[in-house]
């Protein structure tokens, strides 16, 4: 079995599986890796939450799927990287497993915490009360303003969500973690599995036995997954190109 990790920041991840054939997409150069492959994003602000698709990301991640011939995908975290690796995945016929570990799903600073006092946020994951709490510690850029930022929380919700759709399992580091997710949303995530931490008995059987039952299981229908229109990637590029100067000038 070959499996691809998608990790942009993998130093606190590690290999999954001393066994499986793996090769890691990453954003810097950790340690002990296997198999690993880089892409840094140049355009100004990645890991800004206005920013979380990057369509030469998408493009270089198509590539190299086709050129690895990779029996699964197994998505550990999208910031710094694009939001869409399963659905590229799942378009060349790739199942895919996400990991849902902290808040990036239901907060756009991945928190769930008020920045003014640290609270916790108990607001249901929407546009109203997520874009002016985020840009109070990510500013929008004044080129953009702030019809450009709901329009940025709508294609990152839209993007995130048909990724935890697509996925054939969804992992949580907890039960009370899951559910809380799925109060954030306001809706259901579909099956949850807990994995357990590295290190603890009984990690690796999970993982052989996981990739295995994905592996058969095979990508998600054609009809869930969609066409790829080639004009709506190429409109998605121009966007982000007009976007790279406001956040250049900022």
């Amino acid at each position: 079995m070959k499996l691809l990790v998608v990790a942009p920041q993998p130093e606190e991840a590690g290999p999954l599986l001393a066994c499986a054939d793996q090769v890691w997409i990453a954003g810097s150069e950790p340690a002990d890796l296997p198999g690993l492959r880089l892409f840094q994003r140049d355009d100004p602000c990645p890991t800004h939450w206005m920013r979380s698709g990057s369509v030469p990301a998408t493009r270089w991640l198509r590539g190299l799927l086709r050129e690895l011939a990779v029996d699964l995908v197994h998505v550990r975290a999208w910031q710094g990287f694009t939001h869409d690796p399963v659905l590229v995945a799942a378009r060349l016929g790739i199942p895919a497993v996400v990991d849902l570990p902290d808040h990036s799903a239901t907060c756009l600073l991945g928190t769930r915490r008020r920045p003014e006092d640290g609270t916790p946020c108990g607001e249901t994951y929407g546009p109203y009360a997520c874009v002016p709490c985020a840009a109070r510690v990510q500013p929008v850029p004044r080129g953009l303003g702030t019809d450009r930022a709901y329009l940025a929380f709508g294609e990152r919700a839209a993007a995130l969500g048909r990724e935890i759709a697509l996925a054939r399992a969804r992992l949580v580091p907890s039960a009370e973690h899951g559910e809380q997710l799925v109060r954030a949303l306001g809706t259901a995530l579909g099956p949850l599995l807990v994995a357990p931490p590295r290190g603890e008995p009984g990690h690796d059987a999970f993982y052989r036995d996981l990739y295995r039952r994905v592996v058969a299981l095979g990508p998600p229908p054609p009809e869930e997954v969609g066409e790829r229109p080639w004009f709506a990637e190429r409109m998605r590029a121009a966007s982000e190109e007009a976007w790279d100067q406001a956040f250049e000038v900022e």
